[in-house]
């Protein structure tokens, strides 16, 4: 990667739970950026699955951390 600040100036958030039927997706998509050497965040939740009411939840929590 030529320009790593392109991607490193993000705050990529992947969020996730043990019910989140795309969570291996979740795993392999931060296993490629931490190959890479972009920062993220896998927030892997307890109790949370795939749905609106997780995200709902979730968004706020991002917001926040910006």
């Amino acid at each position: 990667m030529t320009d790593p600040w392109k991607f490193n100036h993000m705050n990529i958030i992947l969020g996730t739970g043990e019910w989140d039927n795309t969570r291996h997706e979740s795993f392999r998509l931060s296993a490629i950026l931490t190959e890479k050497g972009i920062r993220h965040w896998l927030d892997n939740r307890r109790w949370c699955g795939h749905d609106w009411n997780y995200w709902r939840d979730m968004l706020p929590y991002y917001l926040s951390t910006i």
